[in-house]
């Protein structure tokens, strides 16, 4: 018994030390993933944190620069085409912005100058409205004298950058790290970005401008009047709902 006893109490010492040696033997975390590679235990680092799935808005900007004659505001028949064909292969769609940039001209200048640069941006603003094209117009400094007598039209839009799935870089089943697997939300972030009607708003929300006051008035009124519609409920859904009869009860 006694002998026992002394057993039992020496049992925490030497596995004490028998850690003490293991931790010795493998000063680092490198020594114990390759002991455990050695042995075929997949080992994670746990101090890596995978980056969120989601898609991501990139700017692309396109431009063409329209000249003009030295003095005349006019567009003559080659530029017209060639903006025509420049608005064709940008393919401008919802979303897209458009600036119509004019140089400004030299203090020093006469006030015929900036009359001028004013109508040939307007005159390319007209032709863009034809189009069915909203543009703003804008000024910087020309950075030489064949860039006073020329218009340049910007056309800038976000598109989405999805990104690189399906990932199964992970091994199935298998984390030691409490992070999702590596293919997680791949799906629902490019579906995501694929269905973007406008990339821009990952950036910045649009604005959702005012509520129909008028609207949201009625609404509440004909609720409180019982007079709101019921859920449309087909024979599908008598499963689900087994009062649906497969017609809408009365209301407006």
């Amino acid at each position: 018994m006694i002998r026992d006893t002394i057993r039992s109490a020496a049992r925490p010492a030497m596995l004490g030390a028998l850690f003490a040696s293991a931790a010795l033997a493998l000063p680092g975390c490198g020594s114990i993933s390759d002991a455990a590679n050695a042995v075929g235990l997949p080992v994670q680092d746990w101090s890596d944190v995978r980056v969120a799935r989601e898609p991501e808005a990139e700017l692309v900007e396109m431009h063409h620069s329209v000249r003009f004659a030295a003095a005349r505001y006019g567009l003559d028949r080659d530029e017209m085409a060639g903006l025509q064909s420049f608005l064709a292969r940008a393919d401008i769609g919802y979303g897209d912005r458009v600036f119509i940039v004019a140089p400004s001209p030299d203090q020093r200048a006469s006030g015929d100058a900036a009359w001028l640069g004013g109508r040939r941006a307007e005159a390319v603003k007209a032709f863009l409205s034809r189009e069915r094209i909203r543009a703003t117009i804008a000024e910087e400094a020309a950075a030489t004298s064949d860039a006073a007598n020329q218009v340049t039209v910007y056309v800038r839009r976000y598109v989405a950058v999805l990104p690189p799935c399906p990932d199964w870089s992970d091994v199935p089943a298998v984390d030691f790290n409490n992070q999702p697997m590596s293919n997680w939300s791949c799906a629902s972030a490019v579906n995501f970005g694929m269905m973007l009607a406008d990339p821009g708003d990952l950036v910045r929300g649009s604005d959702p401008g005012y509520a129909d006051g008028e609207a949201a008035a009625r609404t509440i009124e004909n609720y409180r009047k019982g007079k709101s519609k019921n859920l449309i409920r087909d024979a599908s859904a008598a499963e689900v709902f087994p009062d649906a009869s497969g017609q809408t009860a009365g209301g407006e």
